[in-house]
């Protein structure tokens, strides 16, 4: 903050129990927000979402589902929590695995061009 630039901090793992000393510390964003680590942005927005921007949660495992209507649940439900705050970016919470089809990915870019802009 000292150079008028945002702090992003990069966590692994549930932080769930240190997130007040996130925002004690002055973090701006968060991220990947692990969802198989139990995070999951719709049960902490409520809390820390006017703190935090948020990048991630979007579960890496439901993508290598290549499930379109479980995919579509975890984007649109985590895109719509994160919005509701501070602010929301964006990614998955690990590597995309190599078993998400072309078209899975495709199908999240379009659910994020239909559901994803602010108004």
């Amino acid at each position: 903050h000292t150079h008028d630039m945002k702090f992003i901090f990069h966590t692994d793992g549930d932080v769930n129990g240190v997130l007040d000393l996130y925002e004690q510390a002055g973090f701006d964003a968060l991220q990947p927000l692990e969802a198989k680590a139990n995070m999951d942005i719709r049960k902490i927005g409520p809390t820390h979402g006017k703190t935090f921007t948020w990048f991630g949660n979007i579960d890496a495992m439901v993508l290598g589902t290549n499930d379109k209507k479980q995919i579509e649940a975890e984007v649109r439900s985590k895109l719509n929590a994160g919005m509701e705050n501070k602010g929301y970016i964006y990614h998955s919470d690990h590597s995309v695995p190599p078993g998400v089809s072309l078209e899975s990915y495709r199908y999240v870019i379009a659910l994020l061009d239909e559901y994803g802009k602010y108004q």
